[in-house]
């Protein structure tokens, strides 16, 4: 009963795993350890716990897979009661029908049933590959819908059905803005923004993390009369230069970044970067957000340099997932805030770069969608993230109004001689 009790009322934001789990793990201690006393012993000597034991072996190695299954069919993180509760049945469902067929004597039925249930998964397996082509017809149609979307840049005659569509629902989506270098040899591409003779000028430096702030650095650059200078190449950070772990094009885009930056004509220089970097949960043994060496090597020989004051800022990095969170909103388009996220699970406590603050200022664009324990995967009837890592350009775009003032309050004062 305990443990009902804590399955249905304990709140999700709960951090479990975690301090939370010694309640159930304390629960069972307590059973073992009083498994002589005779209330304990009548209590789990009911009929209905003899026959689920029978089971319970093959219902714990069976529910893990079908949790796993709903979790990717469904697109979720936190599974809640009414997911649960079909995870239970189907579970039990499938250990039954498993347990029947192994105890049947008749091999002739046991035949039949094989059959029965062979001609079942054949059908599962259909049913999911005819889904999965009208998905793709379904990305292709509304691909032009979000060229449309771009253009006229409206966002309050769009339902999140509509918008989840323009990014194509399941996260294949190709950016408007896209300015990355490609060349293996380290070279970096320089795209510029804004009033291209103010003397306001702000450098956009990174990876795909970076360039996905675009379309919001565009727009702040244009309405407050600043120059924008996009430096990005996909997967490569300033300072990869200063590790040995990277490849050979990023060291050197690093290494050419940093000298341009260094060497630029202005005497005042603002760049920003990122400041964190997250991973998924379990890939990096137990970390999900730190500063990487190279990030921290990159700044120190920004601030070092000779050749006129840098100011620093870091965008603290958002959140990466197994699978893209708009898999979850496609399929829970009315009750969107169902597919809101443990902030815990895929954010450190406290933002890292904060330990760094005489390098680098950090700027938090995750809180403008996460509160103290959950972070929301949509904001306005728009995705903010278009696959599994990167925010969408449409997000970046409609978030301006909301994160304007915390740019003029860091940009506006600043000028570049």
């Amino acid at each position: 009963m305990f443990w009902l009790f804590f399955a249905l009322f304990v709140p999700n934001y709960f951090p479990y795993p975690g301090i939370a789990s010694i309640l159930p793990v304390m629960t069972a201690f307590f059973f073992i350890l009083n498994l002589d006393s005779n209330l304990v012993s009548k209590f789990l000597s009911n009929n209905f716990f003899v026959s689920i034991s029978k089971y319970s072996f093959l219902i714990y190695l069976v529910h893990w897979p079908v949790l796993i299954l709903y979790r990717i069919n469904y697109g979720v993180d936190n599974i809640d009661l009414k997911g649960g509760l079909l995870i239970l049945f189907l579970t039990v469902i499938f250990c039954v029908l498993v347990k029947s067929i192994s105890e049947i004597a008749d091999l002739n039925r046991i035949k039949r049933v094989g059959q029965v249930f062979l001609v079942v998964i054949l059908l599962i397996v259909v049913v999911l590959g005819v889904n999965s082509v009208l998905r793709d017809i379904e990305r292709e149609r509304n691909d032009s819908a979000y060229q449309d979307w771009y253009i006229k840049k409206e966002t309050s005659q769009y339902s999140l059905n509509d918008t989840l569509k323009s990014i194509e629902g399941i996260g294949y989506f190709k950016p408007i803005q896209s300015c990355n270098a490609i060349d293996d040899n380290g070279d970096i591409k320089l795209c510029l923004y804004g009033n291209l003779d103010s003397d306001k000028i702000i450098y956009l430096v990174g990876s795909s993390h970076i360039t996905q702030w675009v379309p919001l650095f565009k727009k702040f650059a244009e309405e407050n009369n600043f120059k924008l200078v996009q430096i990005t190449k996909g997967g490569c950070l300033l300072g990869d230069h200063f590790v040995s772990n990277v490849s050979y094009e990023c060291s050197q885009w690093s290494k050419n970044t940093l000298d341009y930056l260094i060497n630029d004509q202005y005497a005042f220089k603002n760049v920003v970067t990122l400041s964190t970097r997250t991973y998924l949960p379990n890939i990096k043994l137990d970390i999900i957000e730190d500063v990487p060496k190279s990030y921290i090597e990159g700044w120190k020989a920004l601030k070092m340099s000779n050749f006129g004051s840098i100011k620093i800022f870091g965008i603290r990095d958002n959140p990466r997932f197994p699978t893209s969170p708009n898999l979850c909103l496609i399929r829970n388009v009315k009750d969107p805030d169902s597919c809101s996220f443990n902030k815990n699970h895929y954010l450190a406590t406290f933002d890292p770069a904060l330990k760094y603050s005489e390098l680098v200022s950090s700027l938090d664009f995750n809180k403008f969608y996460c509160d103290k324990f959950n972070c929301k995967v949509y904001f306005n009837n728009i995705p903010i993230y278009r696959d599994d890592d990167h925010i969408s350009d449409l997000y970046s775009f409609a978030i301006y109004e909301n994160m304007k003032d915390l740019l003029l309050e860091n940009f506006n004062n600043l000028k570049n001689k």
